[in-house]
């Protein structure tokens, strides 16, 4: 059997040269054009892998100190004439264990990069948490005064005393129950023009809330339930969170170590709708959160799925004409894993009557709106 593979020697120009091998026992011959050249095998003939990925097989002598001949088809290792010698089957066994030792540290390795790949995605909300709870509450508060005047500059707030009053009446129950548990935090309440079933909060505790909203409400206790839920926002941090998830782990690394100074840059490359548009886990954790809260408030929790089925008769299931509720579970799933949450809550007769006469609020809230100055599209 021949075997492909070249020679070095200072017989051939450039010390070098291809050709074919045989192997008969007692030599190795080595063949190209007119030349001919021999090497013994027996207890002296040492063999080696060598190059990329250890792929050519050197075979030398001392009898030829001059000449080396190498071997491109690693085949040459499962020769059978080779194999005869008692002292080349000693260098095959020790080729074959490194080899396989090479193989042990390959796998060693890639086990622990897939073992580190796994660890990273287990902890990485862990780390995402930890990044959002090392950034101080006043640079907190600071990022929602400057989403606040993004997301209002071409709205119009109703500032109305009296009408907010009676919104912090309502929601008082609930500021009481977050300021025993995150005392850090306080809640300023905005109202805007605006006809679309929405509310959203900003980080540092910013709510704002759409007329269309409060003039589509049933009952104080929808109004409640949905601002339950977004105050869950801004003390489960979901903004910084939702930022740093996009921003990517290195980036969370980041903020953890340096207490939130990197997040400036982050901020003024992301846009307003990062810390709007909540992922379908935050929402969930929004639901359970606010419905902790509502319900630690003795306020019915039910409003919150009165709310959600408001949203299904006005939007349908998609809510597509509302900007951040568009990443929101589907509505149905939402009401089926409340109404099981709720089961597990107070007797409806334990909870308090909220004080908010909704009619009269509503009929003050239209009169405030139709005393705005009209735009020139109203005209």
């Amino acid at each position: 059997m021949q075997y492909k593979g070249f020679v070095f020697s200072d017989e051939f120009e450039r010390g070098k040269k291809s050709g074919h091998f045989s192997i008969e026992f007692g030599s190795i011959t080595f063949y190209v054009d007119e030349h001919t050249l021999y090497m013994p095998i027996d207890d002296q003939t040492q063999m080696k892998l060598s190059g990329a990925s250890d792929r050519l097989v050197f075979i030398t002598h001392p009898d030829c100190p001059d000449v080396t001949f190498c071997f491109s088809d690693k085949s040459v290792l499962s020769n059978p004439t080779l194999k005869q010698f008692p002292a080349f089957s000693q260098q095959l066994i020790q080729i074959k264990k490194k080899k396989w030792a090479w193989r042990s540290v390959i796998l060693s390795i890639l086990v622990l990069l897939v073992l580190g790949i796994g660890l990273t995605v287990v902890c990485y909300d862990m780390i995402i948490n930890k990044a959002a709870q090392s950034v101080p509450f006043e640079y907190e508060q600071k990022i929602g005064d400057y989403l606040f005047e993004s997301l209002t500059q071409d709205k119009v707030i109703i500032n109305d005393e009296p009408l907010l009053s009676q919104i912090i009446n309502i929601t008082q129950p609930l500021l009481d129950v977050v300021k025993r548990e995150s005392p850090e935090y306080t809640f300023d309440f905005y109202i805007i023009k605006d006809e679309s079933i929405n509310a959203f909060a900003l980080p540092g505790g910013q709510i704002v809330i759409h007329s269309g909203l409060l003039l589509k409400a049933s009952h104080p206790d929808q109004i409640a339930g949905v601002l339950g839920h977004e105050i869950a926002h801004v003390t489960c941090r979901h903004h910084l969170r939702s930022l740093l998830k996009k921003a990517g782990l290195l980036v969370a690394i980041s903020v953890l170590t340096d207490g939130g100074s990197s997040l400036a840059t982050i901020i003024e490359g992301a846009g307003v709708l990062v810390f709007l548009q909540n992922s379908r886990a935050f929402e969930r954790e929004a639901d359970d959160q606010g419905l902790y809260y509502l319900n630690e408030a003795n306020i019915n929790p039910q409003g919150l799925i009165d709310f959600f089925k408001l949203l299904e008769k006005e939007y349908g299931d998609t809510h597509g004409e509302m900007d951040f509720l568009s990443t929101h579970p589907a509505t149905d799933d939402r009401i089926e894993v409340l109404q099981k949450k709720i089961a597990n809550f107070r007797k409806q007769n334990q909870f308090i009557k909220l004080d908010l006469d909704l009619p009269k609020f509503q009929m003050e809230l239209q009169s405030a709106l139709n005393a705005l100055p009209q735009t020139k599209e109203q005209k």
